[in-house]
């Protein structure tokens, strides 16, 4: 499945991301929320199917 290219024109960047990684089958992600990813964080929350895990650093 792929994104028609009048659908891509519309879709930003970070929703394409999350929807790009739920077709290659993605169930779990793994990172830290910063200001530069936190658009696609919008986007994975509102994924049903990647579990996100949130990692600390000190």
């Amino acid at each position: 499945m792929f994104f028609a290219a009048a659908t891509m024109m519309k879709t930003k960047a970070c929703e394409a991301i999350v929807k790009i990684l739920e077709i290659e089958g993605v169930t779990a992600a793994f990172g830290i929320p910063g200001a530069g990813i936190n658009g696609v964080y919008k986007y994975l929350g509102q994924s049903k199917q990647i579990k996100h895990y949130c990692h600390r650093h000190e």
